[in-house]
């Protein structure tokens, strides 16, 4: 986790790449960088919601999201 212009900000490396999305769940508020990741989604620890780590989607049936940030890797 980290925090960028104030916000908490989840930041996941998987299969080579990096996403960067909320740390708060929008279900119960579980801290998504608690959670783990499987199949391109996010899972919160609290009550295994998940979210697309591309475009921020809930899975079907949640009706929810959560935000994603661009990311670039500079050396």
């Amino acid at each position: 986790m980290v925090k960028a212009d104030g916000k908490k900000i989840c930041v996941i490396k998987q299969q080579g790449q990096f996403f960067a999305v909320e740390n708060t769940c929008p279900h119960a508020g579980g801290l998504l960088s608690g959670g783990w990741c499987t199949e391109g989604k996010i899972v919160c620890p609290i009550h295994r919601y998940e979210y697309n780590l591309t475009t921020g989607r809930g899975a079907d049936g949640q009706g929810d999201y959560i935000d994603i940030y661009p990311t670039e890797l500079t050396e």
